[in-house]
């Protein structure tokens, strides 16, 4: 079909046959010689693009003010802001988030170009692909935050994610808020009272390093990486409690002792009894690894490893 002339000022739509790219068959071009273009499935829709445009510029966003694509955009976002106001824990996941879910899918738009059909297609290809509901959240969270601060920064004229509706775990496969993954979720299945016994008395014939990690978790319920942090200073076996006052993180090849995010993170635990006696064990095994031994079992400063 041959250029279609619109009113004075307004532009041109043509079709473009049937060998354009998908998605792009109409193209709405502004007025004057080496116009802007604008395309779609339809007449309506590359029009609709090009008048949300002529809009924007109406309102002052300058026509070159960014060229930049989300592929371009994200890094110089995470670097420059959220790198310098979060947890390293918290920079890293949403790099991740980033990386691994937004960019796969909106990278190669230009920022100035995404709409908010394309977040909520987004959203819709991760509920399908089985993505648990907490990632959905997350992934939906960071392309806001970064959209939020090219509207307040004057990049773009408005957040097209601020319009989708937050993931809900309404008829999804996974309803369960837990910590987040980025991977989809598989069937959970949780231990009985057995089965923690049979795994306990297990670990306990095999004995080694890790038998009181065990222990420590499944009586405790501390994250991994509070275990991992813990030092000998912050644990009292006499009176069988323990403080979680630091955490361990890996940062960028670096690991960290940070303390937990919260004030709820940083709490004292009671210890059981079977968590007493494994950290015991464990401990006299570290002061056996570390200190030469004499016939009387140790030397040095003649003390043995407290209890």
């Amino acid at each position: 079909m041959p250029d279609e002339k619109r009113a004075r000022g307004e532009g041109t739509v043509r079709d473009r046959g049937p060998e354009a790219p998908p998605g792009s068959r109409f193209e709405a071009r502004m007025p004057g010689r080496g116009g802007k273009s604008f395309y779609g499935p339809t007449p309506e829709i590359a029009v609709d693009r090009r008048e949300k445009y002529k809009e924007r510029l109406r309102g002052g966003i300058p026509e070159n003010v960014t060229k930049a694509t989300i592929a371009e955009y994200m890094p110089f976002w995470l670097e420059n802001t959220v790198r310098v106001n979060v947890r390293p824990a918290t920079y890293q996941h949403q790099k991740r988030i980033s990386r691994n879910h937004i960019l796969p899918t909106l990278g190669n738009l230009k920022m100035i170009d995404l709409t908010a059909d394309h977040v909520q297609t987004l959203h819709t290809a991760k509920f399908d692909a089985g993505y648990a509901l907490s990632t959905r959240r997350h992934i939906h969270t960071t392309l806001n935050a970064a959209l939020d601060q090219a509207v307040r920064f004057g990049h773009l004229p408005f957040n097209a994610a601020a319009s989708v509706r937050v993931p809900t775990g309404e008829g999804g496969p996974s309803e369960a808020d837990a910590d987040y993954e980025d991977l989809p979720d598989p069937d959970m299945q949780v231990w009985t009272g057995e089965d923690v016994r049979k795994f306990l008395r297990k670990a306990a014939e095999l004995g080694g390093r890790y038998h009181a990690l065990y222990v420590l978790a499944l009586t405790t319920g501390m994250r991994q990486g509070e275990m991992l942090g813990l030092p000998w200073k912050h644990v009292d076996l006499r009176d069988g409690v323990l403080n979680v006052l630091q955490t361990l993180v890996r940062d960028e090849g670096r690991w960290r002792f940070p303390r937990p995010k919260t004030e709820r993170s940083r709490r004292t635990l009671e210890l059981r009894g079977e968590a007493v006696d494994a950290l015991r064990q464990h401990r006299e095994r570290q002061y056996a690894e570390r200190a030469p031994t004499t016939s009387s079992g140790w030397t040095g400063d003649g003390s043995s490893p407290p209890r």
